[in-house]
């Protein structure tokens, strides 16, 4: 468990909406259990230009679900 008590557990994924172009697309899904509660949640991104970044999408989307949960106190 986390510091408040939280198990997460996640799979992230990652591909591209126009490999032509550059332009990715990753998600972030987790379980996450607390105490006697259970959430799912899903992250996706996309990119709406094209790249020149090798990292995969999957990190975005992975940042942005723990930055809300932060954000959230969880």
């Amino acid at each position: 468990p986390g510091p408040s008590g939280y198990v997460l557990r996640g799979k992230t994924g990652s591909g591209y909406s126009d490999f032509k172009n550059n332009k990715r697309l990753g998600w972030y899904v987790v379980h996450i259990q607390a105490k006697e509660k259970e959430y799912i949640s899903v992250v996706t991104f996309n990119d709406l230009e094209p790249q020149s970044s090798d990292e995969f999408a999957s990190i975005f989307a992975k940042k942005a679900l723990k930055e809300i949960l932060k954000n959230k106190s969880l």
